[in-house]
């Protein structure tokens, strides 16, 4: 009966920290331009030299099954990415706008050379960081401590 008993909880503790495994989107960009928007969340992003928007959660659990179908009622941001942001592209800019949900941290890769539109709303946020960027860089923030190296 114990052996039941500790494979169980062994099992239990296995799916509890599969979920809360970092989560990765990856996309090609070309353009010029990106616009990041997030409320309830730490946001890192960080220029790197290849032409791919690369989104990294730690900890964000998607939505179960019996939310297939649904929409959300907060933003109204569908998850497109399986990180807890929707991607999509307007106008040659590409988007990148976090759906509702826990205030979790974020690491956002971009090209380096994009110029870049970050808009920090709601008033849960403690940081945003930005480095190794060389285009231009417009930070609208609330509350946010911001570093730009």
């Amino acid at each position: 009966m114990k052996t039941k008993v500790s494979i169980l909880l062994t099992m239990l503790a296995l799916s509890a920290l599969t979920a809360l495994q970092a989560q990765t989107f990856s996309q090609k960009y070309n353009g010029k331009r990106i616009s990041v928007l997030f409320i309830s969340a730490d946001v890192v992003i960080e220029g790197h030299n290849e032409n791919e928007v690369v989104i990294e959660s730690e900890g964000y659990e998607p939505p179960g099954e019996r939310a297939d179908g649904l929409r959300p009622l907060n933003n109204g941001v569908v998850d497109n990415t399986k990180t807890g942001f929707r991607v999509q592209i307007v106008d040659g800019v590409m988007e990148i706008i976090k759906a509702g949900g826990p205030a979790i941290n974020y690491v956002i890769k971009v090209p380096q050379n994009v110029a870049l539109d970050i808009v920090q709303g709601g008033w849960q946020t403690d940081e945003l960081s930005v480095s190794n960027m060389q285009g231009e860089i417009d930070i609208k923030t609330n509350n946010a401590n911001i570093k730009v190296e």
